[in-house]
C-alpha cells in the first residue's frame, strides 16, 4: 500500500505536467464551434474572439455553429461581413464601426446567440443585473435551500462580466427614383444638380448648300432628369456650287457656326429623348472656283434650329450613343454671283435639315 510520502512524490511529479498542458487545454476550441476569423492588424485575433463567445455561452453545451468572417476597410472605419451556419440554416450580418474591437464584440454576440440564446440571455442578465425587487420586510427572509447537486454558494460566482459594444447595422439609404439619376452613372445616386456631358459626332445635311455636305460637331451639354441644355459648335466641309452648263465655274461654300439650344427630355430606362430648340449663328465662307481671280467672301449665317435627339445608354456605361435630326430656318438668305458675271450662282435655302450621330461622355 502506498504511503503518504509516496502520494506526495507522485503529486509533485504530475503537477509540472498539468501546468504545462493547462494553456493548451484552455485554448482548445470547443467541439461545437468552428470559427474562421481573419487576422487583421489592430484587431482581436481568432482566439480572443473565441474566448468572448465562450464567456457569453457561460460554459453551456450549445448547438454546433460554423462562423466565417471577413473584415474590409470602408470610409470611416471597418466593415465586418459575418456568415453563421447552424442546424436551422444560415444567416448573414454586416456591421460597420471605426473600432475593430466593437466588431469583435458584435460577432461574438451573434455567434453565441445562434449557438445557445438561453445561455446568452442568462449571461446578459447576470451582467446587467436583475430588476429592482419590491421593498423587503424588516426581517430578512431566509435564503431558500439550494436544490440537491447544486454547487455550494460562493464557490462559483459565474462568468466574469462581459463588456459588450455592438455597433448598429447601417441604415439602408432611401429608394432612388430612376428620374433622379442618369442612366450613364456607374453607381446610381441622388443628384443635387445636372450631369455634364461632352458630345462629339458627325452629320450630313442640306443647308445652307443645295447638296448634302458632311460635317463635324461637338459641344457641352447639361443633362437634368427632364431637361437638356447645350452649347454646340459645328463645321460643314466645302460643298460645290456650280453654274448650270459650266461645271468648272462656281464656288465652294463652307459653314462654321455655334448654337445655343435647350428643351424637355424624357427618359425610359436606357433610352432618352430630347426635343430642343435654339438659335445658331456663324459664318458662310465662299471661295471662287475656275475663275481668273478666285476670291473669298465671308457672310453672316443666322438661323433658328429645332432638333429631336434620341440617345441610348448601353450597359450602364458613362456614355450615350445618339441619333439626331435637325431642321433650320434661315434668317439670312445670302446670294452669290461671280464678280464678272451677271448670272446668279446661288441663294441660300430658307429651310434646311441634317441627320447626325455621335457619342456623349457623361462626367458626373
Amino acid at each position: 500500500m502506498p504511503t503518504r510520502s509516496h502520494l506526495r512524490a507522485l503529486a509533485a511529479s504530475v503537477a509540472p505536467l498539468t501546468l504545462a498542458l493547462a494553456p493548451a487545454i484552455a485554448g482548445a476550441a470547443p467541439p461545437w464551434l468552428e470559427l474562421r476569423w481573419p487576422t487583421v492588424a489592430g484587431c482581436p485575433g481568432p482566439a480572443e474572439v473565441e474566448a468572448r463567445i465562450l464567456r457569453l455561452t457561460a460554459g453551456a453545451s450549445p448547438a454546433r455553429v460554423t462562423a466565417t468572417a471577413t473584415i474590409d476597410g470602408v470610409p470611416g472605419g471597418l466593415r465586418l461581413d459575418l456568415r453563421v451556419e447552424d442546424a436551422g440554416g444560415a444567416q448573414r450580418r454586416i456591421l460597420e464601426s471605426p473600432r475593430c474591437d466593437a466588431l469583435a464584440d458584435g460577432a461574438a454576440l451573434i455567434v453565441a446567440v445562434a449557438a445557445d440564446p438561453l445561455a446568452v440571455a442568462g449571461t446578459i442578465d447576470a451582467v446587467t443585473g436583475a430588476p429592482d425587487a419590491p421593498d423587503a420586510p424588516d426581517a430578512p427572509a431566509p435564503a431558500p435551500e439550494p436544490p440537491p447537486g447544486s454547487p455550494t454558494p460562493g464557490a462559483d460566482r459565474g462568468p466574469p462580466p462581459v463588456d459588450l459594444e455592438v455597433e448598429s447595422l447601417p441604415v439602408a439609404p432611401p429608394p432612388i427614383d430612376a428620374a433622379d439619376t442618369d442612366a450613364g452613372d456607374l453607381a446610381p445616386r441622388r443628384r443635387a444638380g445636372p450631369s455634364l456631358g461632352l458630345s462629339l459626332g458627325t452629320a450630313a445635311g442640306i443647308g445652307p448648300t443645295r447638296r448634302f455636305a458632311p460635317g463635324i460637331r461637338g459641344g457641352l451639354a447639361l443633362l437634368w432628369p427632364r431637361a437638356r441644355a447645350e452649347l454646340r459648335g459645328s463645321y460643314w466641309f466645302p460643298s460645290p456650287l456650280r453654274y448650270p452648263g459650266a461645271p468648272d465655274l462656281g464656288a465652294d461654300l463652307r459653314l462654321a457656326a455655334g448654337s445655343v439650344r435647350g428643351g424637355p427630355r424624357l427618359r425610359r430606362g436606357p433610352l432618352a429623348f430630347a426635343l430642343t430648340g435654339g438659335v445658331e449663328l456663324g459664318a458662310l465662307l465662299a471661295r471662287g472656283v475656275g475663275f481668273a481671280a478666285n476670291s473669298e467672301s465671308r457672310g453672316l449665317w443666322a438661323a433658328a434650329v429645332v432638333a429631336g435627339d434620341l440617345q441610348w445608354t448601353p450597359l450602364r456605361w458613362p456614355r450615350q450613343l445618339g441619333l439626331e435630326i435637325e431642321a433650320f430656318a434661315a434668317f439670312t438668305r445670302r446670294q452669290y454671283t461671280a464678280a464678272d458675271a451677271q448670272t446668279l450662282l446661288y441663294t441660300v435655302l430658307p429651310l434646311s435639315n441634317c441627320l447626325g450621330g455621335g457619342v456623349t461622355l457623361i462626367f458626373f
